[in-house]
């Protein structure tokens, strides 16, 4: 049986290899070696670079179908899904669905969880494609659990994991998920196999996201090697905006505003954004104070926020509720003084700006050490 099923795979792959461009028939070769003789483990090697190779998209399919499926049960689960999912990009959405149904299927959870769990994130992906997003979210919440349980969790997942909750939460216009899981994404690939055009995609929905996000801190997208493909693209005001939004920087806000209201999604929303930025605006004068200098009149906030003087309790309530200070306000004296900012990424202006500080207090320490030296002289005679 074995020896009749041999012959038949390998006539299988003669054929195949005739269809193949001849830079691809001696991986066929390879393929029918190593499959005689049942090195199963080199055989997967061999099988994810030729499905990795862009020219084999039209070959996948039959090849994956007629000789993977053959030797499944003896190859890692999660590389015979990846494989499967490689061979069903040629494939119709319905299609694909009908064959990683069939895949979950077959594959036993609890002894398979990776290949199990990875399957169903495809799933997800391509019920989100057709706009089924209650059935997508069901899919990645039970993903979720699993993956949970999973001792190690390897690259491959995390990032189809976070890939696709990142597309279900720009569907569901949420932001700050989006923001967080596109970021975790990005973190588990490897940048350099990307394209541009995909990675200038990421950091524009990123910049949006942060920009429209119950999102305070951009210190993480402004040190990511995304954020700076922004420079240079028709998408560069984006990049000088958030890098406004994060410093609280209103001149620089007002000098964009032409591109803010051509761009719809932040033109609905332009009372939010100037909200945000006076924010930002304040906690950035705030954090350039000495931690025992930050006692604040209310008519020097409205200055540094462009704001009535009337309008600086409500804004100052606004920073307390999210979070981003803590202090307390007194509205008879119209004085406010903060105890404590949000830690937050700085940027290198903000970090220049903490060692002139910390410059200051060594040098204030000094003087003091100075002052205590010579007033202590008669007493230690």
């Amino acid at each position: 049986m074995d020896t009749e099923m041999s012959v038949n795979m390998s006539d299988f792959l003669h054929d195949q290899a005739t269809r193949a461009p001849e830079s691809l028939q001696q991986s066929y070769i390879l393929m029918e070696d190593l499959y005689e003789r049942k090195l199963w483990k080199q055989l997967t090697d061999a099988l994810i670079v030729f499905f990795d190779t862009p020219e084999t998209v039209p070959l996948r399919l039959p090849l994956y179908t007629n000789f993977v499926n053959s030797f499944r049960p003896n190859i890692n689960q999660l590389k015979a899904v990846y494989m499967g999912l490689k061979a069903f990009e040629s494939c119709s959405n319905d299609e694909a669905l009908r064959n990683l149904n069939q895949i979950v299927n077959e594959l036993d959870e609890e002894k398979y969880k990776d290949a199990y769990v990875y399957s169903i994130v495809a799933i997800a992906r391509i019920k989100l494609i057709s706009g089924k997003l209650d059935e997508a979210r069901e899919l990645l919440v039970k993903a979720s659990k699993i993956i949970d349980h999973i001792d190690y969790v390897e690259s491959l997942i995390h990032s189809s994991y976070y890939s696709v909750s990142a597309d279900y939460y720009k569907a569901k216009a949420d932001y700050a998920q989006y923001y967080r899981h596109c970021l975790l994404y990005l973190s588990c690939i490897d940048l350099d196999k990307c394209s541009h055009t995909e990675l200038v995609e990421r950091a524009v929905d990123l910049s949006v996201a942060a920009i429209l996000g119950d999102i305070y801190n951009f210190g993480e997208l402004l040190l990511h090697p995304v954020f700076e493909l922004l420079v240079g693209t028709q998408h560069e005001w984006l990049h000088d905006l958030v890098i406004a939004m994060n410093v609280g920087d209103l001149p620089l806000f007002e000098r964009l505003m032409g591109q803010i209201n051509k761009m719809p999604l932040l033109q609905s929303s332009v009372a939010l954004l100037g909200q945000k930025i006076r924010l930002m605006a304040l906690i950035e004068l705030v954090f350039q104070l000495p931690p025992n200098q930050r006692t604040l009149t209310f008519d020097t906030i409205a200055r540094a926020t462009r704001i009535p003087s009337n309008e600086v309790e409500l804004l100052i309530m606004r920073a307390l509720s999210v979070g981003l200070i803590t202090g307390v306000i007194d509205e008879v004296t119209q004085i406010v003084t903060i105890s404590s900012v949000q830690s937050r990424i700085l940027n290198h202006s903000q970090i220049a700006s903490m060692e002139s500080r910390l410059r200051e207090w060594n040098q204030n320490i000094k003087n003091l050490s100075n002052v205590v030296e010579i007033s202590g002289k008669g007493v230690f005679v």
